[in-house]
């Protein structure tokens, strides 16, 4: 099975917003390959926007991983 990540940037004030679905070009043979490159490119995210955005805006992340349309 191929699995794709989905990540969104949110800001966690009231009420909660989302930016654009970012999908990422590769793809994961499991689930737990997938949820585990969602917490480390989520990271990476947030450190390229730098602590005065994410402070100032209380940004996250929210991630879901689907299968690849030819896996469906």
């Amino acid at each position: 099975m191929k699995y794709f990540l989905i990540i969104w940037v949110c800001s966690f004030g009231s009420p909660i917003n989302c930016g654009p679905a970012m999908v990422q070009d590769k793809t994961y043979v499991s689930w737990n390959d997938c949820a585990l490159a969602a917490y480390s490119e989520s990271a990476k995210t947030l450190k390229e926007m730098g602590p005065d955005m994410v402070n100032r805006y209380k940004l996250g992340t929210r991630y879901t991983c689907r299968l690849s349309p030819d896996e469906v």
